[in-house]
Protein backbone atom coordinates (compact mmCIF):
# COMPACT_ATOMS: atom_id res chain seq x y z
CA UNK A 1 0.00 0.00 0.00
CA UNK A 2 1.19 3.44 -0.59
CA UNK A 3 0.67 6.49 1.52
CA UNK A 4 1.10 9.75 0.10
CA UNK A 5 3.86 11.94 1.88
CA UNK A 6 3.01 14.50 4.37
CA UNK A 7 3.26 17.46 3.67
CA UNK A 8 5.82 19.80 5.57
CA UNK A 9 4.35 22.65 7.59
CA UNK A 10 5.73 26.17 6.96
CA UNK A 11 6.94 27.25 10.66
CA UNK A 12 5.76 30.66 11.18
CA UNK A 13 8.29 33.70 11.32
CA UNK A 14 9.37 34.59 14.83
CA UNK A 15 10.03 37.46 13.57
CA UNK A 16 6.47 38.60 12.59
CA UNK A 17 5.65 37.54 16.63
CA UNK A 18 8.37 39.69 17.93
CA UNK A 19 7.18 42.68 16.55
CA UNK A 20 3.81 41.84 17.96
CA UNK A 21 5.09 41.44 21.04
CA UNK A 22 7.24 45.05 20.78
CA UNK A 23 3.95 46.20 19.53
CA UNK A 24 1.58 45.44 22.52
CA UNK A 25 4.15 46.28 24.86
CA UNK A 26 4.52 49.75 23.62
CA UNK A 27 0.72 50.16 23.57
CA UNK A 28 0.48 49.28 26.99
CA UNK A 29 3.23 51.97 28.15
CA UNK A 30 1.39 54.55 26.32
CA UNK A 31 -1.54 53.89 28.31
CA UNK A 32 -0.08 52.81 31.21
CA UNK A 33 2.77 55.65 31.84
CA UNK A 34 2.68 59.26 32.71
CA UNK A 35 4.03 61.84 30.29
CA UNK A 36 5.75 64.56 32.70
CA UNK A 37 8.38 67.53 31.55
CA UNK A 38 11.39 67.73 33.67
CA UNK A 39 11.39 69.16 36.64
CA UNK A 40 13.62 72.10 37.73
CA UNK A 41 16.61 69.97 37.42
CA UNK A 42 18.97 72.06 40.23
CA UNK A 43 16.34 71.28 43.24
CA UNK A 44 17.39 67.91 45.37
CA UNK A 45 14.19 67.68 47.82
CA UNK A 46 15.06 66.63 51.49
CA UNK A 47 15.20 63.08 52.70
CA UNK A 48 11.97 62.07 54.61
CA UNK A 49 11.89 58.53 56.06
CA UNK A 50 8.14 59.38 56.16
CA UNK A 51 7.82 60.37 51.95
CA UNK A 52 5.17 58.68 49.80
CA UNK A 53 6.40 56.79 46.41
CA UNK A 54 5.30 59.78 43.52
CA UNK A 55 6.58 61.76 41.16
CA UNK A 56 7.41 65.48 41.86
CA UNK A 57 4.10 67.08 40.32
CA UNK A 58 4.06 69.72 37.56
CA UNK A 59 1.98 72.34 39.37
CA UNK A 60 4.44 72.58 42.43
CA UNK A 61 5.73 75.69 43.75
CA UNK A 62 9.71 74.90 43.18
CA UNK A 63 11.99 76.93 45.32
CA UNK A 64 15.96 76.57 44.35
CA UNK A 65 18.68 76.80 46.52
CA UNK A 66 19.45 80.47 46.46
CA UNK A 67 15.28 80.93 47.25
CA UNK A 68 14.70 81.61 43.53
CA UNK A 69 10.79 80.63 42.94
CA UNK A 70 9.93 78.42 39.77
CA UNK A 71 6.47 78.16 39.15
CA UNK A 72 5.27 76.30 35.68
CA UNK A 73 8.82 76.58 34.03
CA UNK A 74 9.19 79.81 34.68
CA UNK A 75 10.78 82.22 37.40
CA UNK A 76 8.35 84.46 39.19
CA UNK A 77 7.95 86.17 42.52
CA UNK A 78 6.06 85.10 45.34
CA UNK A 79 3.49 87.59 45.16
CA UNK A 80 2.83 86.35 41.41
CA UNK A 81 2.74 82.72 42.66
CA UNK A 82 0.08 83.54 45.30
CA UNK A 83 -2.38 85.46 42.79
CA UNK A 84 -1.98 83.11 39.87
CA UNK A 85 -3.32 80.34 42.46
CA UNK A 86 -5.62 82.31 44.04
CA UNK A 87 -7.11 82.85 40.22
CA UNK A 88 -7.16 78.91 40.17
CA UNK A 89 -8.89 78.32 43.32
CA UNK A 90 -11.28 81.29 43.55
CA UNK A 91 -13.75 79.64 45.87
CA UNK A 92 -12.07 77.02 47.24
CA UNK A 93 -8.45 78.11 49.33
CA UNK A 94 -8.16 74.95 50.70
CA UNK A 95 -6.92 73.30 47.39
CA UNK A 96 -3.89 71.50 47.98
CA UNK A 97 -0.08 73.45 47.56
CA UNK A 98 2.93 71.30 46.70
CA UNK A 99 6.04 73.03 47.45
CA UNK A 100 9.45 71.33 46.34
CA UNK A 101 12.15 73.18 48.14
CA UNK A 102 16.05 72.49 47.49
CA UNK A 103 17.36 70.71 50.77
CA UNK A 104 20.15 73.75 50.98
CA UNK A 105 17.62 76.13 50.84
CA UNK A 106 17.49 78.46 54.24
CA UNK A 107 14.96 77.10 56.42
CA UNK A 108 14.26 81.26 57.09
CA UNK A 109 12.76 81.26 53.36
CA UNK A 110 11.39 78.37 53.11
CA UNK A 111 9.24 79.18 56.05
CA UNK A 112 8.36 82.96 54.42
CA UNK A 113 7.26 81.04 51.66
CA UNK A 114 4.87 78.74 53.57
CA UNK A 115 3.57 82.04 55.37
CA UNK A 116 2.78 84.35 52.35
CA UNK A 117 0.85 81.30 51.20
CA UNK A 118 -1.17 81.16 54.52
CA UNK A 119 -1.93 84.65 54.01
CA UNK A 120 -2.92 84.11 50.49
CA UNK A 121 -5.72 81.81 52.39
CA UNK A 122 -4.39 78.60 51.30
CA UNK A 123 -4.18 75.88 54.07
CA UNK A 124 -3.60 72.65 52.47
CA UNK A 125 -0.10 73.08 52.03
CA UNK A 126 2.79 70.20 51.34
CA UNK A 127 6.20 70.33 51.26
CA UNK A 128 7.48 67.40 48.70
CA UNK A 129 10.14 65.55 50.13
CA UNK A 130 12.25 61.97 48.81
CA UNK A 131 12.31 58.83 51.03
CA UNK A 132 16.02 58.86 52.71
CA UNK A 133 16.92 55.39 53.88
Amino acid sequence: MHLPRPTKRRRADATITLINIVFLMLAFFLVAGTIVPPQEGNIIPPLSAMAQRGDVPNDAVFITHTGDLVFRNRMTSLADIVEELGRRAATDRSMLVKIVADRRLDARRLINVLDALKGGGFTNLRVITIRGR
